[in-house]
């Protein structure tokens, strides 16, 4: 009988260190869990911050690339000028006809 009693004492400790273990890993595991959340809440926080300064560089980036065209094309039509007015001179010099001479 002393031995059963013991048995069931032991079984019961036992039992006991388990649901005291099973607590602290849960525990162990919410810490884990709020810690992983302020992460994530500082990775959000930052890539807003992220977000915002790509925008701010686009914006600040995207007038430039629209003078930069603008540029680029009222120098082809300069070009394409220079070009018409060369063709021009050539077309306006007089030719002597043997029939001239």
């Amino acid at each position: 009988m002393v031995i059963r009693k013991l048995k069931e004492i032991i079984k019961s400790l036992s039992g006991n260190m388990n649901e005291d273990k099973v607590k602290m890993d849960i525990e162990e595991i919410e810490t884990i869990n709020i810690e992983l959340d302020h992460r994530v809440s500082k990775l959000i926080a930052e890539n807003e911050h992220l977000k915002q300064t790509y925008k701010q560089l686009y914006d600040s980036i995207k007038p430039r690339r629209e003078q930069g065209l603008i540029i680029a094309a009222l120098k082809d039509e300069l070009r394409k000028l220079k070009g018409e007015a060369l063709v021009d001179n050539v077309v306006t010099t007089h030719t002597i006809t043997p029939e001239m001479l």
